[in-house]
């Protein structure tokens, strides 16, 4: 018998109350997917644990992980012919990868019941790094769709994604501009703390609403990350130059020169880290 037809036969998938979020969008794809599209409900963990008969449970905190997962990050998945059973993972990070796996691989397969599967991940840590698309200067391109690429990060077995980009086509740099001098335009480049958030030190340095409209991207990348189980995390170049006008005000606090020479038409320098100020701005 193939494990589709077992999967076919679920009654009802079953999710813990509060969990992550990526527990809810698996039992929610798995539902859709399936002919008798079984409803999805959720349950107190003691409940899944201890109750039988409660349908396919989905679970991310390894409670019922095999032995040969003890102390090591991967995924399980235990099936009856009836369709009882359930899909779990050590940690949220790898259960959609385990699902996809799950219903694109294991489904086609005659196995004889009960099935039980589970495997191991070779890297427990899989991030992204200068996402083009998502962050970096292609994040203008039209049509794009930004949670079928997390998506597929998630697919992938990636477990960690960087989200922090900008929301207008340019980056903002205040001041005087040079005619004809590119530089600014590699602010877009994994944009540091400042780009979304102030501190004292440098409230007003940038516009309100800019800061806000990144910080508001910034947060929806997190939360789709997090919706299939992505950690969400920032990739930040740093130090990195700060506008000429703040020197003015704060001289004390000019660090080293930090643009490239080549490329820009004047120099750029970033805060002294030596400076306490500094530290607690970064802080």
């Amino acid at each position: 018998m193939k494990v589709q037809k077992a999967l076919e036969r679920i009654r009802t998938v079953v999710v813990k109350r509060g969990g992550p979020p990526v527990e809810r969008t698996v039992a929610a794809e798995l539902a859709a997917q399936l002919p008798s599209a079984p409803p999805v409900r959720e349950a107190e963990a003691r409940e899944i644990k201890t109750r039988e008969g409660v349908g396919f449970f989905i679970e991310t905190d390894g409670g019922r992980a095999p032995e040969s997962l003890s102390g090591r990050p991967g995924a399980y998945l235990s099936l009856e012919e009836s369709g009882a059973g359930g899909l779990g993972a050590t940690a949220p990070e790898h259960l959609y990868a385990a699902f996809r796996h799950v219903v694109e691989d294991l489904s086609p397969r005659d196995v004889s019941f009960p099935f039980n599967w589970s495997a191991a991940f070779s890297f427990p840590f899989e991030k992204s790094v200068f996402d083009l698309f998502l962050n970096q200067y292609a994040r203008v391109a039209r049509p794009f769709d930004k949670e079928r690429l997390l998506r597929e990060y998630a697919r992938l077995g990636f477990t960690h994604v960087e989200v922090n980009s900008l929301a207008a086509p340019f980056p903002y740099e205040q001041g005087r501009q040079v005619p004809g001098e590119f530089y600014p335009d590699f602010y877009t480049y994994a944009p540091a703390l400042d780009q979304f958030v102030s501190s004292r030190l440098n409230r007003g340095l940038y516009p309100g609403e800019y800061l806000s409209a990144n910080l508001d991207r910034l947060k929806s990348h997190a939360r789709l990350a997090s919706k299939y189980g992505l950690r969400p995390g920032l990739v930040c170049f740093e130090p990195r130059s700060v506008p000429e006008e703040f020197f003015q005000k704060y001289p004390t606090l000019r660090g080293p020169r930090v643009d490239h020479p080549f490329r820009s038409f004047r120099p750029r320098f970033s805060l002294t880290l030596a400076h306490p100020l500094a530290r607690r701005h970064y802080a």
